[in-house]
């Protein structure tokens, strides 16, 4: 095994996620400070890859902001972060899944930086990122931005998978296939940063 990292601890559905420690502070912090405070919109529900908003508002099921993940350059690096991303989630998938795997959709399903906040009451609730309208979705990942002691809350819950407090950690890229259900619980206190997008490719057979 020459990418290691921690799996679901039911062995019935131990496929469904991985993840790891992977990424330190300064790597976190490089992608908040990114972000621009007027960019921030709300994340909706449904529409189709490319719409650029269309879908609906719908605070009962999603309530988080949203903007795009940037990509630049970052000590001398090209395609920041987007070239540390792809090697690790490409490491992973020849590990474990071993999906067709083509890479980003950066015109038509950008990865995003979300912002949880207690005062939006910020959740999301059961979901798929792969159905009918975002059918070549293959890998789904989330990146943990902020310190798990900044909030309470806002934890990534996978079906089927206890839950691992460990996967809050700063600095850790979770994995999972696109047809996994999962859900983020509502934040009860400070705000929460994190990364998440998707590898594209061929539709599941």
């Amino acid at each position: 095994m020459f990418y290691k990292f921690e799996k679901c601890s039911n062995p019935r559905v131990d496929w469904q996620y991985i993840y790891k420690q992977e990424f330190n502070n300064e790597f976190c912090d490089a992608l908040i400070n990114s972000c621009e405070e007027d960019k921030w919109t709300d994340a909706k529900v449904g529409g189709k890859p490319g719409d650029k908003g269309v879908g609906v508002t719908d605070k009962k099921i999603r309530s988080v902001m949203h903007q795009p993940l940037k990509m630049g350059t970052y000590k001398g690096m090209g395609r920041f972060p987007y070239n540390l991303l792809a090697d690790r989630i490409w490491r992973a998938n020849s590990e474990v899944w071993r999906l067709d795997i083509d890479g980003f959709n950066m015109d038509m399903d950008p990865p995003n930086i979300l912002r949880y906040k207690v005062e939006e009451a910020g959740h999301y609730d059961w979901h798929l990122d792969y159905g009918s309208e975002f059918s070549n979705r293959k890998i789904s990942f989330i990146l943990q931005l902020s310190n798990s002691n900044d909030y309470d809350g806002c934890n990534l819950e996978l079906m089927g998978c206890p839950p691992e407090p460990k996967m809050r950690e700063r600095g850790t890229l979770i994995m999972f296939p696109s047809y996994v259900r999962h859900r983020i619980t509502h934040i009860t206190r400070g705000m929460r940063y994190c990364v998440v997008g998707w590898i594209h490719g061929p539709h599941f057979r």
